[in-house]
């Protein structure tokens, strides 16, 4: 392997994207189909960090109440999910919005 590309265990750091109850339980809002089958492995990699003391950094989405701000994949399932909220509003008021 390419010494560029091989791991450097000394300075290696853990990433989850997502893994919050919204996408991860079974009729979630958001849920992502698969998630919830590797969670057990989730777990395990976290725990192998936090034994070592390797930084775990949780990427969590912050979404509006009116979920104006989905990402596009998954504003259809958000929007069969609630069907009465209308984002149209939160739109055109976005740039009020700070995160």
């Amino acid at each position: 392997m390419d010494n560029c590309l091989a791991p450097d265990y000394d300075n290696i750091a853990l990433l989850t994207i997502d893994v919050q109850n919204d996408f991860t339980l079974s009729s979630a809002p958001l849920e992502v189909s698969g998630t919830r089958e590797v969670l057990p492995n989730i777990r395990k990699l976290i725990s192998t960090f936090r034994n070592q003391g390797k930084p775990i950094v949780h990427i969590v989405r912050l979404y509006l109440p009116d979920g104006s701000n989905v990402d596009l994949c998954r504003r259809e399932k958000r929007n069969r999910r609630y069907p009465n909220r209308n984002s149209k509003t939160a739109r055109r008021n976005n740039s009020r919005v700070s995160l």
